[in-house]
C-alpha cells in the first residue's frame, strides 16, 4: 500500500522556481525579512533543518543556513555554487534544498526563473554542507520541480517539463543529471488533465518513493496522480489521490507519504487557500490560520507524520497537529 510509508522529504509547488518575495537579513521579530527571498527549506526532525535564500542583489547572492530549534535560530553553511548555465548572462539561483541525513544534502539550482528550456543542475554534499561537488547542468526543462537527495544513494529531480503534461525523473550519476523515468498519466485520466502544476517527491532509504503530481485546475477540479516505487525507482505503480474537492489550481503540494498532504488551491500567481487531508486525498478541509491565501507558499516540509513546515512569503509556519492549526516561527538570522 504506497500510502504505508513514512516520510520526510522536500515538496516544491510550481510558484518555488519563480518566486520573487520581499522580505530582511538582519531580523529577529515575525515581519519578513527586507532584501531577501527565501526560496526552500527542508526539515530532517522536528528540530533540525536547512534553509536556502538568496539577499535581492544583482546577480543574486545565495544563502544557506542551518537550525537545530525548530527554525528559531539558524547558523550560516559554506555555500560556493559550482554549477553554472550553459545560457551566456544567465543567473545560477538555487531554489530548493534537501538533505537525507545530517551530512547528505542536495540544491536545486536553476537558471532565470520563467526562462522555458533553461534546465536545472544539481550541487551535492556530504559532509553537512562544508564544501559541494555539482552534478552538472541538463537542459531542456521547466516547470514544477521537486528535489529529494537520499542517504546512500544519488540525489533525484523530478520535473514536469516546460508546460507539459509528463513528467520526468532524473537521477544523478557519473557527475551529470540522467533522466530514469517519464512518468504517464493513465488513459482514462488524459483527456481530463492539463498540465503539471505541481509535484511532490518522498524517498526512504529502504529504497521506497512515493510521487503526486497534480494536473490542471482552474475552473474544475484539478487531477491528482499518485506514482510509488519499493525498488530505488527502477519500477513504478500508479495509484489514485482523490482531487474532487479542490476547485482550482494547485500551485504547491507536499505528502507525508502515510496519506497526508497539503494543498495550495488558488491562481497561478501561488495565493490560494490550503488544504489538508489525512487519508490520502479522499477527503480535503480548508486549513484555518495562517496568511497562505495572501503570499502562497514556496515550499512544504513534513518532519515526520505530524510536523511540518510551510515557507510562505518569506514567513515559516509550523504545525505539530499535521496542519489543522499553525503558529509562526520568528527566526533569529545573524547578522
Amino acid at each position: 500500500m504506497a500510502w504505508s510509508m513514512w516520510a520526510r522529504r522536500l515538496a516544491v509547488g510550481a510558484a518555488a522556481l519563480a518566486c520573487l518575495c520581499t522580505g530582511g537579513i538582519a531580523r529577529a521579530d515575525s515581519q519578513p525579512m527586507l532584501g531577501v527571498n527565501m526560496q526552500g527549506v527542508d526539515f530532517l526532525t522536528p528540530s533540525s533543518g536547512f534553509e536556502i535564500l538568496s539577499l535581492v542583489t544583482h546577480p543574486p547572492a545565495p544563502r544557506l543556513y542551518r537550525t537545530s530549534d525548530g527554525g528559531k535560530h539558524w547558523i550560516a553553511l559554506p555555500l560556493q555554487i559550482h554549477a553554472q548555465p550553459p545560457v551566456s548572462g544567465d543567473m545560477a539561483l538555487p531554489t530548493a534544498v534537501s538533505f537525507a541525513s545530517a551530512r547528505r544534502g542536495a540544491l536545486l539550482v536553476t537558471g532565470s526563473p520563467g526562462a522555458c528550456q533553461n534546465g536545472f543542475a544539481v550541487d551535492t554534499t556530504t559532509n553537512g554542507g562544508q564544501t559541494w561537488q555539482t552534478a552538472g547542468w541538463f537542459l531542456g526543462a521547466d516547470g514544477p520541480t521537486a528535489l529529494a537527495a537520499a542517504a546512500g544513494g544519488p540525489a533525484w529531480v523530478i520535473n514536469g517539463g516546460c508546460a507539459g503534461t509528463t513528467l520526468t525523473l532524473y537521477a544523478e550519476a557519473s557527475g551529470r543529471m540522467a533522466p530514469l523515468h517519464r512518468f504517464v498519466l493513465p488513459a482514462a485520466k488524459l483527456g481530463a488533465a492539463g498540465v503539471v502544476t505541481a509535484v511532490s517527491l518522498q524517498r526512504l532509504p529502504s529504497g521506497e518513493a512515493i510521487v503526486v503530481a497534480a494536473y490542471g485546475g482552474g475552473a474544475s477540479a484539478p487531477v491528482l496522480q499518485g506514482y510509488a516505487s519499493s525498488d530505488h525507482g527502477a519500477t513504478w505503480r500508479s495509484f489514485a489521490v482523490g482531487g474532487a474537492q479542490l476547485k482550482g489550481q494547485v500551485s504547491a503540494l507536499g505528502f507525508d507519504g502515510t496519506g497526508k498532504g497539503l494543498a495550495l488551491v488558488g491562481t497561478a500567481g501561488g495565493a490560494g487557500t490550503l488544504y489538508r487531508t489525512s487519508d490520502g486525498g479522499k477527503d480535503w478541509s480548508v486549513v484555518a490560520g495562517g496568511s497562505f491565501a495572501a503570499h502562497g507558499v514556496q515550499s512544504i516540509t513534513w518532519a515526520n507524520s505530524r510536523v511540518v513546515y510551510v515557507l510562505s512569503g518569506n514567513r515559516l509556519w509550523q504545525s505539530s497537529n499535521a496542519g489543522a492549526s499553525w503558529q509562526q516561527i520568528t527566526q533569529h538570522w545573524p547578522s
